[in-house]
């Protein structure tokens, strides 16, 4: 036959070897938890108290908070006239723990999804931006993407924007820069921007003008 292998129940702080200390120690969060997940149980069967065993395995782990945790307050404070009262007090306090907890998991799931929907929102823009620097003779293929920029992106082109200019002066894409001053929203950021406009006369002086804008 096995022999059966005690083990302590920590009770708040504070570790448990017997019945005596539980009550001594007795704390509903942490019985209330031992019982939902059956460890109970197995330190009353343990410690060979059948008797208690039997009252606490008789308690419907279905049941709502209230009277799981009265039923255990009734097991282990048999002599106590107030163990309605207390059960109550405790179990609004579980209650009021365990909203908190789900509150902040549901928080902390909301954030990582935020955080997941900007990074891919910065990670497709900074897709665009890479396949208008790559194929920057395709001018079909820039002006559409200019107008996706201009539709979906412009939280992220409003902050990136300088950048992108130069970038695009440094490579001498025109067909860019011209389709992202043809567009009426990503025009703006361009001419608006003294320095973007200096290097645009000094680079379009001879050849280009800008419909909407003096010639540059």
């Amino acid at each position: 036959m096995l022999k059966r292998i005690k083990f302590n129940l920590l009770l708040g702080n504070k570790y448990c070897k017997n019945i005596d200390e539980v009550k001594n120690n007795f704390n509903i969060h942490d019985i209330l938890d031992y019982f939902d997940k059956g460890i109970l149980e197995k330190w009353l069967t343990a410690q060979n108290l059948n008797d208690i065993n039997e009252k606490v395995s008789a308690i419907d782990k279905n049941a709502d908070i209230y009277k799981r945790v009265n039923s255990l307050m009734e097991i282990f404070y048999e002599d106590e006239n107030n163990i309605k009262e207390m059960s109550k007090e405790a179990t609004y306090m579980i209650e009021f723990e365990n909203k908190r907890k789900d509150d902040l998991e549901v928080f902390s799931k909301n954030n990582f999804k935020e955080k997941e929907v900007v990074d891919n929102y910065f990670k497709n823009y900074e897709d665009i931006i890479n396949l208008i620097m790559e194929k920057k003779e395709d001018y079909e293929f820039i002006k559409s993407s200019v107008k996706n920029i201009s539709d979906n992106f412009m939280n992220a082109f409003k902050y990136n924007y300088f950048d992108l200019f130069l970038n695009l002066y440094k490579e001498d894409n025109y067909f860019s820069i011209l389709s992202i001053l043809s567009n009426k929203k990503t025009r703006e950021y361009f001419t608006e921007d003294k320095d973007v406009m200096k290097n645009l006369n000094e680079m379009f002086s001879h050849s280009y003008s800008v419909s909407g804008t003096k010639k540059i």
